[in-house]
């Protein structure tokens, strides 16, 4: 006998997986060579696993061949206009700018001997508050909203991260690093949603996220060109009597 446990999750139709058994042959007791039961799921809605356990080495050979337990995945049949992916970018981009404001802020508030720096993320945490704002037009114009959900929980990462860098001795270089990197993902997200605005016809959308790329690559730009000169202050204020991590 061949179990196949399915979730049983949104009505996911059980024939779908048939054909994974179809060529199976018949026990002695006159029984199929499978079983479909459905088990609870915690994925996502549109990806399902199934479990094969074969009992003896012998069944079903040519499907499985051998007597272990078998993984075996496979997606429903779900299909996502472009503009579901564009809503979805325009959310995750939402969350992604309010995660951004909960790293610069605490960085700002803690920043004492680096006045470029504090200066830089002073603006570009004003430039964030306006981004967030022509997000939320673009989604209000498209009948949608933000996600609380997404927006919570990536802040609250943006806070932790802040917070774990307090605890190193070159602070004011890990956060240049981070900064730099999240700038460099943030611009990628922005090319995407771009590109998606485009697939799914809002371009009248375009102009606005043209906006916030174009000042997410002023940031990228800005925080890389200013490591050689935060790293060289950073080493004079380290040999000094002076604070050096922030």
């Amino acid at each position: 006998m061949i179990e196949i446990d399915l979730p049983a999750e949104n009505g996911i139709e059980y024939e779908m997986w048939q054909i994974l058994v179809r060529r199976g042959e018949r026990l002695s007791d006159g029984s199929p060579s499978a079983r479909i039961t459905p088990t609870p799921c915690g994925g996502s809605a549109n990806f399902r696993t199934a479990q094969l356990r074969l009992p003896t080495p012998g069944t079903s050979r040519a499907l499985a061949g051998s007597g272990r337990p078998l993984l075996l995945e496979g997606h429903m049949a779900k299909t996502m206009s472009a503009q579901d992916i564009f809503l979805d970018g325009l959310r995750n981009a939402h969350a992604m700018e309010k995660q951004a404001l909960s790293i610069m802020q605490p960085q700002l508030n803690r920043l004492q001997h680096y006045p470029e720096m504090s200066a830089l993320l002073d603006q570009h945490i004003r430039e964030t508050e306006t981004q967030i704002g022509r997000l939320e037009q673009i989604l209000t114009s498209l009948d949608a909203s933000s996600s609380g959900l997404k927006d919570l929980g990536l802040s609250m990462t943006g806070s932790m991260a802040a917070l774990s860098h307090t605890l190193a001795g070159d602070e004011i270089l890990k956060n240049t690093f981070a900064n730099h990197a999240f700038e460099n993902f943030e611009i990628a997200a922005y090319v995407s949603l771009i590109t998606t605005a485009d697939l799914c016809g809002a371009g009248e959308a375009t102009v606005l996220l043209q906006q916030s790329l174009d000042e997410e690559r002023h940031m990228a730009s800005a925080l890389h060109d200013s490591i050689d000169a935060v790293t060289r202050r950073y080493v004079t204020l380290a040999a000094s009597d002076d604070r050096a991590d922030i």
